[in-house]
């Protein structure tokens, strides 16, 4: 599996803005009574070297937690 490699939030934003197009695109063309699992196939399909369900780790201060976990 490829390495993630952590995010500025510039690029953060502006790839959640493409997703969150791609999204809006997919309910839009299917509607909206599929399973999660309709969609997330979906748009696997339509971007480019795209992961799901992967693990994310979120820090704040001495706070560090593994989702999911």
């Amino acid at each position: 599996m490829r390495e993630l490699t952590p995010l500025s939030q510039a690029e953060f934003r502006e790839l959640t803005f493409d997703v969150i197009g791609e999204i809006f695109a997919i309910r839009n063309a299917m509607g909206r009574f599929f399973d999660e699992g309709v969609y997330q196939a979906a748009v696997v399909k339509r971007l480019d070297e795209v992961l799901t369900e992967v693990q994310v780790r979120v820090t704040f201060g001495d706070f560090c937690k593994l989702y999911p976990d």
